[in-house]
Parts: structure tokens; sequence; C-alpha cells
């Protein structure tokens, strides 16, 4: 969050951000937190048939804190998982790659997509995704695309924010290279508790971050908000 940032929230009458972390660090009683949404109407009605062999990373990879995660992966943990999976594929999807992402197609076994038609059915195909962040703010819709598409995500503490999904039921925190490591390597090996995980994402973001649920507490935010200061 920038002072720039902190500077327009205050001259508001009423902001928004997705994160309860940004909003608690603009300070701002004008700021109300309002998470991101998954469109109701595209989340799947059944669990697809994930490709046991391979894992994914989604986002603009333009942007900087998804570069700084692919490559931490890729530096951190990528040639050990190899080792123990020399058959899967690591597909980094996403438009608008820098060219130190698309430098890691000298690897056959990483897929750079560049911009697709469809990110969810990419998302889908894979056995689980990765959010590695190591930098960055707000919430990471990554995150909950792919657990509304009951593919398990494997993320760090910085990725998670403040989704209020339980680590080890909904969604997989690990924050060292190591834990990173053993987090993927164990859900790969293990398809049942792969698949127990991807449900309760799919069902945590059904519950708690579609847009019919989301746009209701922001009509609620936003009337109160603006009543209060008409009576001022």
């Amino acid at each position: 969050v920038s002072c720039y940032e902190i500077a327009v929230a205050k001259m508001a009458t009423l902001s928004f951000v997705v994160s309860k972390i940004d909003q608690k660090f603009i300070g701002s009683n004008k700021v109300k937190s309002l998470p991101l949404g998954i469109d109701k109407l595209h989340l799947p009605t059944e669990m697809t048939k994930h490709d046991p062999a391979s894992i994914v990373f989604s986002g603009n990879m333009n942007y900087k804190p998804n570069i700084d995660a692919v490559l931490w992966f890729n530096e951190n943990c990528w040639s050990k998982m190899k080792k123990n999976f020399p058959d899967l594929i690591w597909v980094v999807a996403g438009s608008n790659p820098a060219g130190e992402i698309l430098a890691l197609k000298v690897d056959d076994k990483i897929k750079v997509t560049g911009r697709v038609s469809s990110l969810s059915s990419v998302i889908s195909s894979a056995a689980l995704s990765i959010a590695p962040m190591q930098s960055g703010s707000g919430m990471q819709f990554k995150i909950l695309e792919a657990m509304s598409c009951g593919v398990p995500v494997v993320t760090t503490s910085l990725g998670l924010g403040d989704i209020s999904a339980i680590h080890d039921q909904d969604v997989i925190v690990a924050d060292s290279s190591d834990a990173f490591i053993q987090a993927v390597c164990g859900l790969l090996n293990s398809p049942h508790r792969s698949k127990i995980i991807g449900e309760n994402g799919r069902k945590f973001v059904n519950k708690n971050h579609t847009w019919d649920v989301l746009n209701a507490e922001f009509e609620v935010n936003t009337f109160a908000k603006l009543s209060m200061e008409k009576e001022f």
C-alpha cells in the first residue's frame, strides 16, 4: 500500500480494498474490506478429472510478485521436485510473460503458455495449483480460482493473506522451500488426500467467495455509509 493510496482513501467518502490486511494498514474508517469473488455461474457443478502429472501456476506473468513467485519456486524447489517426479510438467499460465519467465522454457518440463482462452480450463487440468508468493498484497485471485475448480492449492502464508481457508483442510500452507516441496510431493503422492483438499476448497469458495454473497455485503456497506454521511 502506497502513500498515494492512503491519501486517496482519506479524500474519498468511502473506499474498498480486497484485503483486511491492506484495510488495517491504511488505517481509515472510510475504508472497507470487500474480498474477491468468483462468478457462481462459472463454478463447476462437479469435480473435474485432473492430470496427475502436472502442476500449475496462474496469473499475469508480467506482474512482479508473480514473477518473484515463479522464480523462487524454480530456484528453490523445481530441481528437487523433478528428481522425485521426472515426468512432472509445470505449467506457467498467464498473459504477458516477462523475459525471465520465457527463459524457463529451456526446460522442456516447464510450459509457459502466455495468454490462454480459458485460464480455468488450464487450472482444472492440473493435479494441483501452486502459489508460492514471496511479495505482493491484496488477495490472490489465483488461489480462489483454483479452489473453485476443485484443484488443491499449495501456497505461502503471504499468498493466503486473509483468505480464511483452513490449512490442511481447504488449502496447504508452506513457507520454506523444504516445506513447500514436501507439501507438493505429499499431494502428488496421495490422490485421495489431494481430492479431499480440492473438494473442501471448492466448498469454501462456494460458501464465502461468490459474488452473490459479496455483492449483498457491498450494498449494505455502501448504503449504510452514504446514509450516515447524509445525516451529518
